[in-house]
This record gives structure tokens, sequence and C-alpha cells, in this order.
């Protein structure tokens, strides 16, 4: 019972710490890939965001920001900068060659947003309040990630 009440703590203070940053829509909603058309040799995906979680982490450097999608995860590269992958499953024809090919993205830049680094990929016996974190060679380069 102790453990409940514990997970139940746990789940409303990460709740109020953090903030819905709406791009298309003003309350959080699910991310979920939209398919466009799709035959045995190819499938056309959309994929649409309608905006983020910010949450407030104390780092080295001051308050910076874990940046989470609804329905997507974590990257875990210990050190880089703590984002959201998406993915999602398509049927693959057994015969011939794969590939894939981004016919159009658009991305939005938000300046002053300084996102923690990841802790990467903790077992269950490591506490994550316990692991300082650590910035890799990311940080460093004007380039964008991943």
């Amino acid at each position: 019972m102790h453990r409940y009440i514990v997970q139940l703590i746990i789940l409303v203070s990460l709740a109020f710490s953090s903030s819905w940053v709406g791009v298309r829509s003003d309350n959080p909603k699910q991310s979920k890939p939209a398919v466009l058309s799709s035959t045995i040799q190819e499938t056309f995906l959309q994929f649409e965001f309608d905006g983020y979680h910010m949450i407030e982490a104390q780092t080295p450097n001051g308050v910076e920001y874990i940046i989470n999608l609804e329905g997507g995860s974590s990257i875990l590269d210990a050190g880089a900068p703590d984002l959201d992958h998406f993915t999602t499953s398509i049927v693959i024809p057994d015969q011939g060659t794969t590939s894939i090919e981004v016919v159009s993205s658009s991305y939005r830049d938000y300046e002053n947003v300084m996102v923690a680094p990841s802790k990467g990929n903790l077992s269950r016996s490591v506490i994550p309040s316990e692991v300082e974190y650590v910035y890799s060679d990311s940080y460093n380069q004007d380039s964008f990630y991943p």
C-alpha cells in the first residue's frame, strides 16, 4: 500500500511540475501518425505534434527543461539533450528492398529554451535523482540534434 501512495505522489508532482506548450492545441493530446495512403509497395505517413510538455530540471547550469511528447519516448542517450522520438510500425513485404524518404518536413525554432541532458538508460537499481547531469559534445555543436 505504501508503494502505491509513493507512486501516486510522484505522479501528481510530475503533473504539476510540467507545463504544456501548445503548438496546435491548448490541451495535451496524444500524437499519432496518420496514414495518408498505403499499398504493398509504399506507405505515406504524416507526423504532427500538437505540443509538448516542458519539465523543469535543476542542473549544474541552473533550471533547464526535459521535453516530452504525448506518446513519445525518450532517446536515452546519456549526456545528449533529453528529447523524445516518435515511432510507428508499418508492414514491410518479405521480398524486395526497403527504403525511407522524407517527402517534406518543417520545424519551429524556440529561442532561450535550455534543454537538460539525458541521464541515459538507467537500471531499476539506480536512483535517478542521485545521477549527475553530464553534457556531451552535442552541446558544443551548432547543429540539429538528433
